[in-house]
């Protein structure tokens, strides 16, 4: 008697390509699906329903390891802080006076305002305050108090101590534009960095 082999298809749900169909062989049960050609069907099923788990935790694990080692200070910069930074770069910077201009009319400089510069130094315990000299030998401090101001606190040469307070129109790393009160007049000055 020979033995025929009936083969049967059956529709198979796979994850990654779709339907496809099985051809499962069964000698005595065309209609049957064996034990073991069931368990073969959901292996295949479970490995690829393992493999993409474990992408999706490697790929969710990488991302949360990128996004939270980033190199952004987690501390944000103050305007007073930036103000202090730009003012002495990275901890001492020099600059030359440009241009000068008394209740808004532009002066000409004479020969000692040209060479006259001023050096702002941090305080390396703070971050809003310091010292400066300028080229006529005045030393004082200077302390940030709001976002565009600061004051230099400092003794005359008739030892007097005095005040000025700045307020700043506008600072970049190489420009330094600022204005005070002074004997009823507004004296605006801009400096160059070197």
């Amino acid at each position: 008697m020979a033995t025929h082999i009936y083969q049967k298809s059956l529709p198979l749900i796979n994850p990654v390509h779709g339907f496809s169909k099985l051809h499962i062989a069964d000698k005595k049960h065309p209609e049957a699906v064996t034990e073991k050609s069931n368990k073969q069907i959901f292996d295949r099923i479970d490995l690829n329903r393992m493999k993409t788990l474990i992408t999706f935790i490697t790929i969710l694990f990488c991302s949360i390891l990128f996004l939270g080692c980033s190199k952004n200070s987690d501390t944000p910069v103050t305007p007073e802080a930036k103000l202090a930074a730009l003012l002495t770069g990275s901890g001492n910077r020099y600059w030359h006076l440009s241009k000068q201009s008394i209740n808004n009319v532009q002066q000409s400089l004479t020969d000692f305002q040209k060479t006259y510069t001023k050096t702002y130094t941090v305080d390396p315990s703070k971050t809003n305050a310091g010292v400066f000299t300028n080229s006529d030998g005045t030393t004082g401090t200077w302390t940030i108090t709001g976002s565009v101001n600061y004051v230099e606190s400092f003794v005359s040469a008739g030892g007097v101590g005095l005040q000025l307070t700045y307020l700043v129109n506008n600072i970049t790393d190489n420009s330094l534009d600022i204005q005070y009160s002074a004997n009823n007049k507004l004296v605006e000055e801009v400096y160059y960095a070197y």
